[in-house]
């Protein structure tokens, strides 16, 4: 008897000095999409793990552009920024004239002119990346 109340006092004790920690929340702001969000989180994770959780639900596509860095821990009042980037391909034709080029020719008289090659206007193409970022030109190389 005594035995088994010196164990349930033992325990008791222990329970009671054992604290609960409290987990502090994290408060993380998501601005992506033309939105802003705010997650509260209880644990440190990276920015890439906070955004792949299912509940956080951003998909990020190659191009797009996250701030801060997908390594960076995530701390109280952190803003994280997702850009959303594409990438288009914009072709333009111009006509260029043909150049009249004159060969002198002694089998000509003086002043004579003689057609040897009849020219025809070339065409150009001039190509354009453009870089949108969120919807909005950004670049164009």
């Amino acid at each position: 008897m005594f035995r088994r109340l010196t164990i349930l006092l033992i325990c008791s004790l222990l329970a009671s000095c054992r604290q609960e920690q409290a987990v502090p929340s994290i408060r993380v702001f998501l601005v992506a999409d033309g939105r802003e969000r705010t997650f509260a989180y209880n644990q440190p994770v990276t920015v890439d793990e906070f955004l792949r959780d299912p509940i956080v639900g951003v998909e990020l596509d190659e191009l797009d552009r996250v701030e801060p860095s997908p390594f960076t821990q995530i701390t109280d009042g952190l803003r994280v920024t997702v850009v959303r980037v594409r990438e288009e391909t914009e072709c333009v034709q111009s006509e260029v004239p043909y150049r009249q080029r004159t060969i002198p020719n002694e089998a000509l008289a003086a002043g004579e002119q003689q057609v040897s090659q009849a020219g025809k206007n070339g065409l150009l193409e001039t190509c354009f990346r453009i870089i949108y970022s969120d919807g909005i030109e950004s670049e164009r190389i």
